[in-house]
C-alpha cells in the first residue's frame, strides 16, 4: 500500500489519504505495516497536522503495549525461575537422599541431644543423706529428688553433710564431709577424688593427686589428707598404683600414697 503525500491544502484528496493513513496507522500498532508503507505514512503525516497527532497517539500507544508486553514477558520468566527454584527445593527436601536425611540423621540427632540434656534411665544418681551437697552449680538437699549425674560434673559435700551415689549395676559410693570429687564417665565407674572421703562399693577407678586406687571387688574406703592419700580395703580386692610403684591389696588392708612413696 502507497500513501501519496498531499499538500495541506488540497482539501479534496485529503479525506481519501487520510483514510488510507489512518487505517495504514492500524497496521503500524499492530506492528504489521512494512518498510515502505511506515515510510509513506511518515511523508502523509509531514504535511497533514490531523494525521501527524493521530500517528504520535499511535506511536505512544505502541510503545505503551510493546512495554506492557515486555513486562509480561518478564514476569512470566520470573514465574518460571521461581518455579524451577521451587521444584529444585521440593527434589532436595523430598528426594532419595533428602529422605535419609529427613528419617535417620535428623531423628538421630535429635535423640541424641535430647538424651544429653534429658537422660532417661541408665546413668548414676546422686542424693543427699544429710544436710545438702552441690552438684554443678547447683545446691540440692534431701528434700529433692536423686539427681542424674552427668560426665564432667562436681559433686561436693561441706562438712556436716554426706550425699550417696547409686550406680546401675554396680555398688553405690557415699561422699562424706568436707570432701569434692568428679564424675569421669556417665555410669561413675572412674572418679576423680579432689578433696575429703569416699567409701566404694563395687567396681571403680579413683584417680587421685597422689596416685591411682582400683578396686576390683568388694569395698573401700579413700580419704585423700593434705599429704597422703589413705586406703582401707574392708572387703574384696583392690589396686593402688602410683609413680613408685603398685600393691594388690586384699581384704583388711591398707595403703598409704604419698608424693614420695607407696
Amino acid at each position: 500500500m502507497a500513501i501519496d503525500e498531499h499538500p495541506g491544502t488540497d482539501s479534496s484528496a485529503a479525506p481519501a489519504e487520510c483514510r488510507r493513513a489512518r487505517a495504514a496507522l492500524g497496521a503500524f500498532v499492530a506492528g504489521g505495516l512494512g518498510e515502505a508503507q511506515l515510510r509513506s505514512l511518515r511523508q502523509h503525516t509531514l504535511g497533514c497536522p490531523e494525521c501527524a497527532i493521530e500517528f504520535r497517539q499511535d506511536v505512544e500507544l505502541a510503545a505503551r503495549i510493546a512495554r506492557e508486553r515486555r513486562l509480561e514477558r518478564e514476569r512470566r520468566e520470573r514465574e518460571l525461575r521461581r518455579s524451577e527454584r521451587l521444584r529444585q527445593a521440593r527434589g532436595a527436601l523430598f528426594g532419595p537422599r533428602s529422605m535419609l536425611l529427613r528419617t535417620v540423621f535428623v531423628p538421630g540427632l535429635l535423640i541424641f541431644m535430647l538424651s544429653r540434656a534429658f537422660p532417661l534411665g541408665g546413668g548414676a544418681r546422686v542424693y543427699a543423706l544429710e544436710g545438702s551437697y552441690s552438684l554443678g552449680v547447683r545446691t540440692l538437699d534431701a528434700e529433692d529428688r536423686p539427681q542424674v549425674v552427668r560426665r564432667g560434673e562436681w559433686i561436693v559435700t561441706p562438712a556436716d553433710a554426706s550425699a550417696k551415689l547409686e550406680r546401675k549395676d554396680r555398688g553405690a559410693v557415699r561422699i562424706a564431709g568436707s570432701s569434692m570429687i568428679c564424675a569421669e564417665d556417665r555410669e561413675l565407674e572412674r572418679l576423680l577424688l579432689h578433696a575429703g572421703s569416699i567409701e566404694i562399693d563395687g567396681p571403680t577407678l579413683v584417680t587421685t593427686p597422689f596416685g591411682t586406687v582400683e578396686v576390683l571387688e568388694g569395698s573401700a574406703l579413700l580419704a585423700l589428707e593434705r599429704d597422703a592419700l589413705l586406703v582401707e580395703v574392708r572387703s574384696g580386692r583392690a589396686r593402688v598404683l602410683n609413680a613408685f610403684g603398685q600393691r594388690l591389696l586384699a581384704a583388711g588392708g591398707t595403703a598409704s600414697l604419698t608424693s614420695t612413696g607407696l
